[in-house]
């Protein structure tokens, strides 16, 4: 964990703040001169220990190799990155394991962090090469492990002991429950939803003091709830929870209102539940919107018509107010970004923790290298204004306004440096994207020149194919040469840098043979006959993280040298000989930390033969952790236990459908007799005792929101069901687990937002208690198959259901907060021929399809059908 304890003195000018009790702070700004005794009178004394001064940890992304250097030099505390395989960012480079372990290497020697991101959801095919990832991350040391799949946490808390677990962004974590949950759960760290309030960190901060806080500070920004976006996957093929998504956010909508009554009955459904002091606006009607003079592009923002870019979001720049947040660490996105944005984005916020004022040359610099509008989202309450429904993608930086165009060239006032061959863009009415070029040529006062200045008026050379282009269009600077150049970054020599076990060494020489040995903490106890000439007994504490330092991971590993060796004319000169062999582990992954020499009966032993001794030992070495990594790959086949599902029999077909008024559904699922009957009714926070009253409470399963941001309206309405007899739940998100945890006999089903692929996340839910899991939507039916037969609990598949495509915090509504009546709005939205369905209601929208989800049943998993509204 960064931060100072006591005795210990900052760097000059770094800016700290005092993590309180309650989750509050105090700014300490720790100049060289004052002591750490004067710094520990700023600390309030609370529990166990003193308290901490903590300062907060700036996480950078890599792509790529380079980026993660470009983010090393520019400051960043630790950095985060993804392997060539199960990254949630698939379309970036990403690692090899050779260039995991260089940078790793190097990262370390700078006292810095390294963070894998294993954040998608694994197949069954896919979880069987887990133990191969897992043994390329002990080597290579990770700090922690970013993870979103329950199976991949099941099996890393137990083969990845030494490793921190870190809960993605993709478990859609957004309130103390939740977060308290995986902290129970064996979390180290858990990466709050990109759509929380200060006010709702802080929150969870004073929860969950002991649970590190990880939080998105700048970056793209997804419509959808991350992890909580099926569009991509449903309607593409492409699924975002496995890192190929698509980006349908970024689309073009056809939008219309849909004229309803539903409201008031439909209000008592409400997912998101903001409390009410997070919202800016106040109940009021909006009756006849779209007939009373209101246009159709001020829907989201404006659009300029009936289509728009409803879901495309702004970027998140918080910017100093980052020094305001209660959390050990500040995240920025990009891995799919350049070295140069990486650098430039570091190096900004790096500045602000360290106590300089904002920069704006440098935040000029970001929006040059890759901007779309930047937006502080809901971080300060809840805020419209942070879609683009305009254009999509890379604008650059705003550097001034079209005031004239001619046949060949644009002229405008430039409000920053513009030279040749850097690249322009400009807003062009009916595109989607903005119209870019690359600057050949450009005049000031009709001259041609290099470089214009800011404040002068410029004359830019025009393609000779343009589209037609308005005076008072924005004009944007995309790319600077000056910018490329201002960023350059350290880096070492391919190959310099390598993680190396390190071995603790005992040489004894003797008249007829030599025998190398590694020692654990303790030395090389006893003599060297009682010391196995084997490696398969240090194979169960290699595999062991947790085991302590290498010399205790490979003690009792040997080799021997037998022949005869004389008496040595100069004992000296032998020990040297053993010490500089020995030092010569050249491309191996091992170096000899520490060496015992054992020459009792001064014996001489050859240079050669020395060497043959060390070559022996490293082959044992290297030899034992290939069997510990292959013992654990056993260990983890041996594990799969196929579980039946509780007798249930294939389904062939599902029938009986009975929705009722309020949207809730009787699902019978029938084969040659009834094998299984789910009567699911979904909650919210206006849920009242009249909505429940015909549901029979033993038969009843109870379905939890996926997103809750007032969970104290939710637990009394848990409250009241449970008083009035109900037993049954469905947990949607993570944190229902923990707020069901407290009632006796209450039976948990996981739904189908857990996303469940493998049997290793049924091994997890059948540890946290789980009576049943819904297996993910967009597992393939093979896929499902194997894991129904190979679960740890019951499980279940949808096979007809309306699920929200997204779930979002973006509010879809043309009023303003002040002016929404807070009811259901509905909008017809087209796109690509297809037609959904936008349900706004209480600050929260979730899109549909209008056509069910529909898919065969698999032979032996109880079918569930399930309608939304």
């Amino acid at each position: 964990m960064f931060g100072l304890r006591r005795g210990e003195i900052p760097a000059a000018g770094r800016r700290c703040f005092l993590l309180t009790k309650t989750g509050g702070r105090r700014k300490v700004v720790c100049k060289r001169k004052r002591t750490a005794k004067a710094l520990w009178r700023h600390m309030p004394q609370y529990g166990r220990n003193k308290e901490t001064i903590m300062r907060h940890e700036l996480l950078a992304p890599a792509g790529s190799l380079e980026a993660g250097y470009a983010a090393l030099h520019y400051g960043a505390d630790a950095v985060y990155l993804g392997l060539t395989k199960f990254s949630a960012r698939a379309g970036a480079e990403n690692f090899t394991p050779e260039e995991l372990d260089e940078f790793t290497a190097y990262a370390h020697t700078l006292g810095r962090k390294v963070f894998v991101a294993l954040n998608t959801v694994l197949t069954e095919a896919e979880a069987r090469e887990l133990p191969e990832i897992f043994a390329v991350l002990r080597r290579t040391r990770v700090d922690a492990l970013i993870v979103q799949d329950l199976g991949v946490f099941y099996l890393a808390k137990k083969m990845l002991p030494g490793v921190e677990l870190h809960a993605s962004t993709q478990m859609a974590v957004h309130n103390a429950e939740g977060a308290k949950f995986l902290q129970r759960l064996g979390f180290k760290r858990v990466v709050l939803a990109r759509e929380l309030s200060l006010r709702e960190i802080q929150a969870v901060a004073e929860a969950a003091p002991d649970l590190d806080l990880e939080v998105f500070v700048h970056g793209a920004l997804c419509y959808s709830y991350s992890g909580q976006c099926l569009f991509s996957a449903l309607e593409y093929g492409k699924s975002a929870n496995r890192g190929r998504c698509v980006y349908p956010c970024r689309a073009e909508f056809a939008v219309e209102e849909e004229n309803d009554n539903r409201g008031a009955r439909e209000d008592r459904h409400s997912l998101a539940g903001n409390s009410d002091k997070e919202r800016t606006g106040q109940r009021g009607e909006t009756e006849g919107y779209g007939a009373d003079g209101t246009d159709w592009h001020d829907l989201a923002g404006g659009c300029g018509g009936l289509r728009s870019h409803l879901f495309s979001m702004k970027d998140l720049a918080l910017e100093e107010a980052v020094l305001k947040i209660p959390a050990l660490s500040l995240k920025i996105e990009g891995r799919k970004k350049s070295p140069l944005y990486v650098a430039a984005v570091t190096n900004y916020y790096r500045h602000i923790l360290d106590g300089r004022k904002k920069d704006l040359k440098e935040a000029e610099d970001i929006r040059q290298i890759f901007s779309r509008p930047w937006c502080r989202f809901h971080f300060n309450g809840k805020d419209k204004n942070v879609v683009d429904a305009h254009f999509v993608g890379h604008r650059g930086l705003l550097i001034g306004k079209v005031e004239r165009v001619g046949r060949n060239r644009l002229g405008f006032k430039t409000s920053h440096a513009v030279a040749r061959y850097d690249g322009v863009q400009i807003d062009a009415a009916g595109d989607e994207k903005p119209f870019g070029f690359g600057v050949k040529a450009l005049f000031v006062n009709g001259k041609p020149a290099i470089e214009a200045a800011a404040g002068q008026y410029v004359e830019l050379e025009l393609p000779e194919e343009h589209p037609y282009l308005a005076a008072g269009a924005p004009v944007y600077l995309a790319s600077s040469s000056a910018v490329k150049g201002k960023y350059a970054y350290q880096k070492p020599k391919p190959g310099a840098y390598r993680n190396r076990a390190e071995l603790a060494v005992r040489v004894e020489i003797g008249a007829d043979e030599v025998r190398a040995v590694c020692c654990g903490a303790d030395g090389c106890a006893g003599t060297a006959e009682h010391i196995a000439d084997d490696c398969a007994g240090t194979a169960e504490r290699i595999a062991d993280g947790s085991a302590g330092t290498n010399a205790e991971r490979f003690a009792g590993v040997a080799a021997v040298m037998r022949g005869d060796f004389p008496p040595a004319k100069d004992t000296a000169k032998v020990e040297a000989a053993v010490r500089e062999a020995f030092a010569k582990t050249g491309g191996t992954a091992f170096t000899v930390a520490a060496l015992d020499i054992a020459n009792s009966e001064a014996r001489f032993v050859p240079v050669s033969v020395l060497n043959e001794l060390r070559r022996g030992l490293l082959d044992k070495a290297a030899a034992a952790a290939k069997m510990a990594e292959e013992e654990a790959a056993v260990q983890m086949a041996e594990s799969r236990q196929a579980v039946k599902t509780g007798g249930v029999e294939a389904v062939n077909e599902c029938e009986n459908i009975e929705p009722d008024a309020g949207g809730n559904c009787l699902a019978t699922c029938a084969t040659e007799r009834l094998v299984k009957k789910l009567r699911l009714f979904r909650i919210g926070l206006e849920t009242a005792e009249t909505d429940w009253q015909a549901c029979d409470m033993a038969e009843t399963w109870f379905v939890l929101p996926q997103i809750c941001r007032n969970t104290g309206r939710l637990a009394a309405v848990v409250q009241s069901l449970y008083d009035a007899g109900a037993r049954k739940f469905v947990a949607e998100n993570y944190y229902a687990f923990e707020m069901l945890r407290q009632y006796e006999g209450v039976q948990i089903g996981a739904g189908s937002f857990i996303y469940v692929m493998n049997h290793y996340a049924t091994a997890a839910l059948r540890d946290i208690g789980a009576a049943w899991a819904t297996l993910a939507l967009e597992s393939p039916a093979e896929n499902m198959a194997e894991t129904a037969a190979k679960a740890l609990v019951p499980t279940v598949q949808a096979v007809f259901a309306y699920p929200p495509l997204f779930t979002s915090a973006v509010c879809i509504r043309p009023s303003a907060c002040k002016d929404c009546s807070r009811g259901v709005k509905r909008y017809r939205l087209k796109k690509d021929g297809r037609a959904f369905t936008a349900v706004s209601r209480d600050c929260q929208v979730q899109v549909f399809d209008t056509r069910p989800y529909e898919r065969e049943a698999v032979p032996g998993i109880w079918a569930v059908i399930d309608e939304r509204d």
